[in-house]
């Protein structure tokens, strides 16, 4: 063999046993570097979010416990009050009387030869559940009113029409009083609420 020739097939070092098993031994300890170093940054990330949510948890009770100290009782004493407020008005509109359709329908129905001088109106109902309007006028004539009261008690809403007291004037005419007992529920006496 040529000195200028080198030596490629025949290796410097021959292979033995204990260069196989230091190659296996470099590249186990390689492994358990790269899983022992990510074990640390996954751990490392855990802790840093574990302080970052403790931290978050912290701030969000704060505000909690905050937010309970701006709801004293007075607060709620206030929330209490409005809303039995606004129970008290809609009690009232449900159980509103008005008495603009009643004066449209003594304007349709009483007859010309009758006239009102006197009404009395009490919003409340009575034993019977009717709320009474009492009305004092003239008539006439006796037939006059024995009429009126007919056609009163013709009118839908209309329960009871009695005549309690009756009398002549100086000049001859009726003079009477009348009560009529009015449904609470008709269009007569609940205003219409849009």
């Amino acid at each position: 063999m040529d000195p200028q020739t080198p030596n490629i097939f025949i290796p410097k070092k021959p292979v033995t046993s204990a260069t196989v098993e230091r190659k296996r031994l470099d590249s186990f300890v390689g492994a358990g570097i790269v899983v022992l170093s990510l074990v640390l940054v996954f751990w490392a990330t855990a802790y840093v979010s574990n302080l970052f949510l403790l931290k978050h948890i912290q701030t969000e009770q704060d505000q909690i416990s905050n937010a309970k100290l701006d709801l004293n009782s007075s607060s709620f004493a206030s929330i209490f009050a409005v809303d039995s407020k606004i129970t008290n008005v809609k009690n009232l509109l449900k159980n509103q009387t008005s008495l603009l359709s009643f004066f449209g329908f003594l304007e349709k129905d009483t007859l010309k030869r009758v006239s009102f001088t006197v009404i009395n109106y009490n919003a409340t109902s009575d034993k019977k559940g009717l709320i009474k309007i009492s009305l004092g006028g003239q008539a006439d004539s006796y037939g006059t009113l024995a009429s009126q009261v007919n056609q009163y008690k013709q009118v839908e809403g209309v329960k009871t029409v009695d005549v309690t007291s009756i009398g002549l004037t100086d000049l001859g005419e009726v003079k009477f009083v009348m009560d009529i007992g009015v449904d609470p529920n008709t269009d007569l006496v609940k205003p219409k609420i849009d």
